[in-house]
């Protein structure tokens, strides 16, 4: 996703993201509300704000999101205009695929192994 200016929650990103400026696993630019999302992939850009969960965070609210260590330098490239960024981590791999309960009724523990173990969506398993 560009720009969320809405509110986005309860997404993981499972795909390698790369771009110039304000790249993110979740979003490139959040000025609205981003909520219980997960990122596992790597994360690169070519010039600045560059982030596991979102490039830049512009006066939006990060809550409840985590990156896999080693896929980003950053949960966060950038945080502007008062934006509030809150329970947001970067985690060792098995303190991701524990994330489940953390992330809301949304989510579920993988054990039927469609995501390597990392949480799935309610909906995927029913």
């Amino acid at each position: 996703m560009g720009t969320n200016q809405g509110e986005t929650s309860s997404c993981y990103n499972k795909g390698n993201v790369s771009g110039g400026n304000m790249v993110g696993g979740i979003v490139g630019n959040n000025q609205g509300i981003l909520n219980n999302s997960y990122n596992i992939r790597n994360i690169s850009g070519n010039v600045a704000y560059v982030g596991g969960i979102a490039g830049q965070n512009d006066g939006g609210s990060i809550k409840n999101t985590y990156s896999l260590e080693g896929t980003c330098t950053n949960i966060i490239g950038s945080n502007l205009n008062n934006g509030i960024i809150e329970t947001s981590e970067i985690k060792a791999e098995q303190d991701m695929k524990v994330l489940a309960t953390i992330l809301g009724d949304a989510f579920e523990e993988d054990e039927e192994n469609l995501n390597n173990g990392y949480p799935v969506l309610k909906w995927q398993v029913e």
